[in-house]
């Protein structure tokens, strides 16, 4: 009795060995999927938006581009008219420089003539004077003096427009300035550029030539004439 218990008595435990291995093996299992499961993920970083290349051209031309100012705007910038009533009356002061200057080369040079012909016994001739006083080192400083004012007055002149032209163009000529370097930034960043030229409107596409309603001419013969009407072709003799 004993002898034959054994064995069975063995299986049984084996069995139930088995049985408690597997158990464990299966929550070991459960409990590292519920753990994985049960992680929490890991926070994603927020990647933030890349910085608009036109935001400083908004910021100081929100209206856009701006137009050239008009003769009645400039004419109410008070230091504006100030500054350019100071060129207009450095330009009357140069002008009159210029205009004696140019007396003193030109009484000069009638002086110079008026003697040669009182040595030569007869008046020189443009060309002879241009060579005579060439080398003359007193009329050289008149006509430098003279040249001198001209030139003053055509930088002054040149204040003027330059002047005039900042403050009619300075703001358009701005937003150009900053433009451009937005669009080389949107460039350089892979960002369309922007496009603020109006497009012209697509033209309206041609009407087909309408088709002729009347039928077309048919041509009469005398043949057919006859046909139609019974009388008979009379036979010409020619």
């Amino acid at each position: 009795m004993r002898i034959a218990w054994l064995p069975h008595a063995a299986k049984r435990i084996a069995a139930c060995a088995l049985f408690a291995f597997g158990t464990l093996i299966l929550q070991g299992c459960g409990d590292d999927s519920e753990s994985a499961a049960g992680a929490p993920a890991a926070p994603t970083k927020d990647v933030a938006p890349a910085p608009d290349p036109y935001a400083a051209l908004d910021a100081k031309f929100p209206e856009g581009r701006p137009k050239p100012s008009s003769v009645e705007e400039r004419g109410q910038d008070s230091d504006y008219q100030a500054a350019l009533q100071v060129l207009q009356d450095e330009t009357f002061r140069l002008n009159q420089a210029v205009a004696a200057a140019q007396a003193e080369v030109d009484a000069f040079r009638a002086q110079y003539a008026k003697d040669a012909t009182r040595r030569f016994g007869h008046a020189p001739s443009e060309a002879d004077l241009d060579a005579s006083l060439a080398n003359h080192a007193h009329y050289q400083k008149l006509a430098q003096a003279l040249a001198d004012a001209q030139a003053a007055v055509a930088a002054n002149r040149a204040k003027a427009r330059a002047l005039i032209n900042e403050k009619r163009f300075g703001q358009t000529q701005a937003y150009d300035a900053l433009r451009r370097e937005a669009d080389a930034a949107a460039l350089a960043a892979g960002v369309p550029l922007r496009n603020d030229t109006p497009q012209p409107a697509p033209a309206a596409p041609a009407k087909p030539a309408a088709a002729p309603t009347g039928k077309p001419a048919v041509s009469v013969t005398p043949q057919a004439l006859s046909e139609a009407t019974g009388i008979p072709l009379v036979p010409s003799d020619r």
